[in-house]
């Protein structure tokens, strides 16, 4: 039997009502079932943005595809991104895998800080890493300001 776990994550951080004056606490609330595979969500699912009239883009990434995730054999699983169309905005994530309640908080941490999925795509990520599928999903939203890496001095 999975246990629900429920996340808190503003810690003080104000969250900003968005273009339309909406202001959605559950942006900021990771929520997680343990188990074999672990199931973590956090802000809204496509069907909810959709049903606020607000379109979307989803990016996923399928953990058969990952290096990590076949070398482990947990082939089964994927990272989910819904950002607001034509933006690198996150509106919410959902992640099925092994350790999916610790590799939500990197999405949740983006969505409280502002910081869009676009961004993420130049985070440099551990590899091999299960992790590395929120960075292949961030690679594939061609929206945002991807910051280029520069190397400062040697």
């Amino acid at each position: 039997m999975a246990a629900s776990i429920i996340f808190l994550a503003t810690n003080g951080v104000e969250i900003e009502a968005d273009e339309e004056g909406l202001v959605d606490l559950t942006l900021a609330v990771a929520r997680g079932e343990v188990g074999k595979s672990e199931i973590a969500h956090v802000g809204l699912y496509e069907h909810e943005a959709r049903e606020r009239g607000i379109e979307v883009d989803t990016f996923a990434e399928h953990f058969g595809e990952l290096d990590r995730a076949m070398a482990d054999g947990e082939e089964e699983g994927f990272v989910k991104v819904h950002v607001r169309k034509g933006t690198d905005k996150i509106l919410g994530a959902t992640i099925v895998a092994r350790h999916a309640g610790e590799m939500i908080s990197e999405v949740t941490v983006a969505m409280v800080g502002g910081v869009g999925l676009g961004t993420l795509a130049a985070v440099i990520h551990p590899y091999p890493t299960q992790a590395e599928a929120i960075k292949h999903v961030a690679g594939w939203c061609p929206a945002g300001p991807i910051r280029q890496l520069r190397l400062v001095s040697a």
